[in-house]
C-alpha cells in the first residue's frame, strides 16, 4: 500500500517506541488516518485493540485520544454525521491533562462540524478557540480548521477571501504530508465551484465550463493515485452535477444511477434532496414523464428533512424546471413560491457567515 508521509511518519514513532503505552497515541492517530483513508476494518481492529489496552492501563491522556478517534470515525462512517458530544468530552479531558496538541485538534474539527451544519456561531467559536491553542508546528489542527474557514468564505461568496484560506490549508496539508488532507482540500474546493455553477444554471447563467469539470475529475485522479478509497461516489457525483448543467443529461443520469441510486451510500442522504432534484430533471430530457414526477415527489420529501439551506434552495429551483416542463402549472407555482423562500433564507445565511466572520477578525489568515 502506497503509504504518505505523514503515514510513515507515525510507523516510524510506533516502532521506535519503548513499549506499547508508549506507542499506543501514535496508533490512535494512524487508526484515524486509517478512517480518512476509507480502511474502517483496519481501522475498527486498531481502535479495539487500543479500547482493550486502555481498560488495563487507565492513562487519561490515551483515553482522551480515543474520544478523539471514535468521534472523528464517526464523520466518516456516517458521512456527515457529527458526533459533537464524543469531540467535546475528548477536549474537556485533554485539558485536565495537558494534552493542547488534542485540544486544538478537537477544537479544529468542531470547527468543521459546526461548518457542516451550517452552525455560524460554532463555527467562529471553535475557530478562535482552536487558532489560539495551536501552535504553529500544529499542522493537523491548523489544516482542518483553515479548510473549515475556507468552505465559509466560499459558502458566503467570498472567493478572494476564501483562496487565501485554501493556500494556507494546503500549506499546513504539505508541510505535514497529509495526502489524505489534500484529497480532502481538493474535492471540497471542487464541490464549492460545483455547488456555484449548479446555482448560476437555474439563474439561466452560462453552463459548466471545461475547467470545472476538470476540478471535479481531478477529486478521482488524486486519490486513485494516492489510493484514497473513502465514499468513492462522491467525485463521480460531483461530476454528474456539471453534467446536469451543462446538458448531458443522459449521461448525469447514468452516474446517478450507478452511484446516487444504489441504496449502499451511508451518509450520502444528506446530498440527496437537490441530486434527486437532478434525476428528476434528467427523466424529463429522457422521456420519463411518469418516473421523472415520481422522483421530484421524492425530491420534495428529501428536501423536507434536509438542514443544508443551501441546498433547500437547490432542490426547489430545480423543481421548478421539472414541474414547468411537465405542464404541471399549480405545482411549478408552488415550487416557485417555495425556491424564493429557500432562496432568501440562504441568502440571510450568507449575510450572517460574512458578518460572523467579519467580527471575529477571521477575514484572512
Amino acid at each position: 500500500m502506497l503509504k504518505s508521509r505523514l503515514w510513515r511518519s507515525l510507523d516510524e514513532a510506533i516502532a521506535s517506541s519503548p513499549g506499547p503505552l508508549q506507542a499506543a497515541i501514535p496508533r490512535v492517530r494512524r487508526a484515524v488516518l486509517m478512517v480518512r483513508y476509507g480502511h474502517d476494518t483496519q481501522a475498527r481492529q486498531e481502535l479495539t485493540a487500543l479500547h482493550q489496552l486502555y481498560f488495563q492501563h487507565p492513562q487519561r491522556e490515551l483515553g482522551a485520544w480515543l474520544h478523539f478517534a471514535e468521534g472523528v470515525a464517526h464523520y466518516f462512517s456516517d458521512f456527515g454525521a457529527c458526533d459533537r458530544d464524543r469531540l467535546e468530552k475528548a477536549a474537556n479531558m485533554a485539558a485536565g491533562c495537558g494534552q493542547q496538541e488534542l485540544q486544538a485538534l478537537c477544537g479544529a474539527w468542531l470547527c468543521w462540524f459546526s461548518v457542516v451544519r451550517q452552525d455560524v456561531s460554532g463555527s467562529v467559536t471553535h475557530a478562535l478557540a482552536t487558532r489560539a491553542l495551536a501552535a504553529p508546528e500544529h499542522h493537523s489542527a491548523l489544516g482542518r480548521v483553515t479548510l473549515a474557514l475556507a468552505i465559509a468564505h466560499d459558502f458566503n461568496g467570498s472567493a478572494a477571501q476564501a483562496q487565501a484560506w485554501y493556500a494556507q490549508a494546503r500549506q499546513h496539508v504539505l508541510a505535514e504530508g497529509d495526502d489524505v488532507g489534500q484529497s480532502a482540500l481538493i474535492y471540497n474546493s471542487a464541490a464549492m465551484r460545483v455547488a456555484q455553477a449548479r446555482r448560476a444554471s437555474l439563474d439561466g447563467l452560462a453552463p459548466a465550463r471545461p475547467e470545472q469539470m476538470l476540478g471535479a475529475e481531478s477529486v478521482q485522479h488524486y486519490d486513485a493515485a494516492k489510493q484514497v478509497t473513502l465514499l468513492p461516489e462522491l467525485a463521480p457525483l460531483l461530476r454528474a452535477q456539471l453534467m446536469v448543467v451543462a446538458g448531458d443529461y443522459a449521461g448525469a443520469h447514468a452516474l446517478y444511477a450507478q452511484h446516487l441510486l444504489t441504496g449502499d451510500s451511508p451518509g450520502l442522504t444528506r446530498f440527496s434532496g437537490s441530486l434527486l432534484a437532478d434525476v428528476a430533471w434528467c427523466r424529463v430530457h429522457l422521456g420519463e414523464r411518469e418516473l421523472a414526477i415520481q422522483q421530484a415527489e421524492a425530491a420534495e420529501l428529501e428536501s423536507a428533512a434536509e438542514i443544508a439551506v443551501d441546498d433547500r434552495a437547490v432542490t426547489w429551483g430545480r423543481l421548478v424546471q421539472v414541474y414547468t416542463a411537465l405542464g404541471l402549472t399549480e405545482r411549478a407555482e408552488q415550487a416557485a413560491i417555495r425556491a424564493r423562500i429557500e432562496l432568501d433564507a440562504y441568502q440571510a445565511q450568507q449575510r450572517d457567515w460574512a458578518a460572523a466572520l467579519l467580527n471575529a477578525g477571521l477575514l484572512t489568515p
